[in-house]
């Protein structure tokens, strides 16, 4: 599913940017401001983002964007997770 918060954000950033560029404004101005303020915005959301990532490998946990608590990605998936023999 697509991350529409992240998107817009993104986007606004884009279209600030070409118009300080366009405008050549300098650092101390409004707009330049918000886009410091979107590049924090963006930076947070993703480290809240990669924080709720899958504990454990398995393809149905992530599929429904939630992994298994049992085990932690960097060991073995855990038993109901992992693929029969």
């Amino acid at each position: 599913m697509a991350d529409l918060y992240l998107k817009n954000l993104e986007s606004e950033r884009r279209q600030l940017w070409a118009t300080c560029r366009l405008k050549g404004l300098a650092k101390g101005t409004p707009e330049r401001q918000r886009i410091v303020a979107i590049d924090e915005a963006i930076a947070a959301h993703k480290a809240k983002k990669a924080y709720r990532a899958p504990l454990c490998g398995s393809a149905a946990a992530d599929r429904r964007g939630a992994g298994c608590a049992r085990r932690p990605l960097a060991s073995a998936s855990c038993s109901s997770c992992s693929p029969g023999p």
